[in-house]
């Protein structure tokens, strides 16, 4: 494959996958709102408390293996179903464990419910089983469109299937139940899109093979899944479910554009990297225009999260959410921070850097639990401190990491930001001063404030952006705005052609 078709299919699939993301996002978000309005936080505070668990079998299941599957230079129609066989054992024995701790998590939380939420949401698991080999497929082919689709699909039946339960007066099993059926229906719509079909055949050579990588993996993905949930469990067994609602509310908004669009984008970008992985200089340049173009778009969503936050939360979920309000302002800085690592660890992983980024995580992991415990006692807001605290000492491991092994330098990294830091800083000052002038002056509050100040917000951000573009001859800047337009162009031009011709 030669490296423009490389390019060409990285940016169609970072197309599907930005797209798929951003359709997902906003049903994700409609749904959430939707469902925060008819249930109460401590129903989100148990699915919160579980989450820690249910996303390490989730790796250990599908990521590690997936990853280790799209990696590997050849692939035979042997190791793809050695490798479904050992998902589909990893998922039966990650539910015993599960059941297992099941009496001790209620114990912990000091909640009769939360062990049966865990074991409950365990069987989601073994629906996972039967979705790694069908993303492997569509991940080595570099098409996204299937995954994209899939992900539509999700988190269509989420919603229908929660919202009904909820009214109907189910509670937290409607959060339950969605999740667990919307998964099943996902994985079928996949595995029909790619036509796989499960096949029981196991090879112990294969095995040896891919456990060898898949382990090194799933060390690394595990303490990331840890490090991002850590904070749940420590809020719940300390504060109440009530409280890990709030805070759970607060994490999920800072961790949309980071999950939804980052780590998207670092999944087109493994398979793209691993193509170029022994070329230094690509890699550089490569990673260097991926985080321009992603913190261009993430910094102005984080950065207009935090000074709308007080009329977005009692606006859009209530006033019931309002102690959301500060604990998500001070989460936002954790989000800028914590942007630019799905793509770093894409490049991490294209490379083999596996021991060296389980260090990494290691000591991101010790310093956020040290740190929540000591800010427990603050509540949600000492907590989101401690999350914003280890999400700079993690930025400083990263680029240190990245220095070492690819001469990507600090400096490079402040470069790459730069754009989008501009363009943040003007659009925050903006937007706060037009806030305040419209509270004040017009007693504007609610829809018609949030309207105008993101409307506007978002119009000086781009502004800003097309004349640093237009003004500077910096190659950097003038690539990854324009590969934004591209995306924007292929977004809308086929919304207008379909309004032409309903006219």
């Amino acid at each position: 494959m030669t490296e423009e078709s490389i390019r060409s299919k990285t940016r169609r699939g970072s197309l599907w996958s930005i797209s798929g993301t951003l359709g997902s996002q906003a049903i994700s978000f409609a749904i959430g709102v939707t469902l925060a309005r008819i249930l109460e936080p401590a129903d989100f505070g148990l699915i919160a408390a579980c989450l820690i668990f249910i996303e390490v079998g989730s790796t250990l299941i599908a990521s590690s293996f997936a990853s280790a599957l799209v990696r590997k230079p050849d692939v035979s129609d042997l190791d793809l179903s050695t490798g479904f066989v050992l998902q589909l054992i990893t998922a039966v024995l990650a539910m015993l464990v599960l059941a297992g701790i099941s009496p001790l998590l209620t114990i912990m939380m000091d909640d009769p419910k939360v062990g049966t939420v865990l074991v409950a949401l365990s069987t989601a698991l073994l629906v996972l089983a039967f979705r790694g080999i069908p993303t492997v497929l569509a991940r080595r082919a570099m098409e996204f469109k299937p995954i994209a689709i899939s992900n539509w699909l999700e988190m269509l039946s989420f919603g229908v299937i929660s919202i009904t339960m909820a009214v109907l007066g189910f509670g937290v099993w409607s959060l339950v139940v969605g999740r667990v059926l919307a998964s099943a229906i996902a994985v079928a719509q996949l595995a029909f899109a790619m036509r796989w079909r499960p096949r029981f055949v196991f090879s112990m050579p294969a095995c040896r093979e891919l456990l060898g990588v898949a382990t090194q993996f799933a060390g690394k993905e595990v303490l990331a899944d840890i490090s991002r949930n850590i904070s749940y469990f420590f809020a719940g067994m300390k504060l109440g479910m009530e409280a890990l609602g709030f805070y759970s509310r607060a994490h999920y908004l800072m961790m949309l554009p980071v999950t939804r669009l980052s780590v998207s984008v670092g999944s087109v970008l493994f398979p793209a990297f691993s193509k170029i992985q022994h070329d230094d200089a690509a890699l550089r340049w490569s990673f260097k225009r991926a985080t321009c173009v992603l913190t261009m778009v993430i910094f102005p969503l984080l950065a207009g999260l935090l000074v709308v936050a007080p009329t977005f939360i009692t606006f859009v979920y209530g006033a019931r959410w309002e102690p959301t309000v500060l604990p998500l302002q001070i989460l936002c800085l954790a989000g800028i921070l914590y942007s630019v690592e799905p793509v770093a660890v894409s490049l991490i992983n294209a490379r083999s850097f596996l021991v060296d980024d389980i260090k990494r995580q290691f000591v991101h992991l010790m310093l956020l639990a040290i740190a929540t415990l000591a800010l427990s006692r603050w509540g949600v807001i000492g907590i989101a401190s401690a999350v914003t605290f280890s999400a700079f000492a993690n930025w400083l491991l990263l680029m240190f990491l990245l220095s070492r092994r690819i001469g990507f330098s600090a400096l490079q990294y402040v470069e790459s930001v730069l754009p989008g830091v501009l363009g943040c800083l003007v659009m925050s000052l903006t937007i706060a001063i037009l806030q305040d002038r419209l509270q004040s002056i017009f007693e504007l509050a609610g829809g018609w404030l949030l309207l105008i100040t993101i409307i506007t917000g978002a119009v000086v951000y781009y502004l800003t952006l097309l004349i640093l573009d237009r003004s500077m001859k910096w190659r950097l800047l003038n690539e990854s705005f324009a590969e934004i337009q591209g995306v924007i162009s292929s977004v809308t031009h086929p919304l207008l052609r379909a309004l032409k011709a309903i006219r």
